[in-house]
């Protein structure tokens, strides 16, 4: 037998660390007249969805799991957006959607997935890169745009009168009634 001619040398590893951090996706849907569901949402969450609900809409009738989903029941019809709760129901999605941010989830997209009559969205995000450093709290500003009647445009929330100044040239330059 001959001798085995010599192996080639591995070349070294690459001097630097490359490490892929895959982003985490949970969705909430808003179902029926009154219920928010959590799906994928990690439980050290639920708490604080559950204080932004309380803080905005009031009081949760009842919470359950609904197939591995975790279901609040609210008071009331929010999904209705009649009178004074079409306000309220809004300043409950901006609270909802300000939790996620403060911790670490940003919304990727909102859609009707269901198709059903009543349908309402369903709110997907995902894990904010962790080496963009955490979000703080007073640095996310939220508010809600809502068409009523035929006529009417409400922005909802705590806003600066430059937004309110943008919003208001947006719709003079650009809707022909201004």
């Amino acid at each position: 037998m001959g001798r085995q001619p010599p192996q080639p040398v591995p070349s070294a590893p690459p001097d630097y660390l490359f490490e892929t951090v895959l982003p985490h996706v949970c969705c909430i849907t808003l179902n029926e007249t009154d219920k928010i569901r959590l799906l994928g949402v990690p439980p050290p969450l639920v708490d604080p969805i559950r204080n932004a609900i309380t803080s905005s809409w009031g009081q949760i009738q009842s919470e359950q799991t609904y197939f591995g989903a975790h279901e609040f029941k609210l008071l009331g019809t929010p999904w209705r957006g009649q009178g004074t709760d079409s306000v309220t129901s809004r300043t409950l999605i901006v609270s909802v959607l300000r939790t996620m941010a403060v911790n670490g989830w940003n919304m990727l997209q909102a859609a009707d997935v269901s198709k059903k009559e009543h349908g309402k969205d369903a709110l997907f995000f995902e894990t904010i890169d962790p080496s963009l450093g955490q979000v703080m709290p007073d640095e996310v500003d939220m508010f809600a745009l809502s068409f009523n009647s035929s006529d009417k445009l409400r922005i909802i929330g705590n806003v600066p009168v430059s937004i309110v100044t943008a919003v208001k040239q947006a719709v003079q330059t650009q809707w022909p009634s201004g």
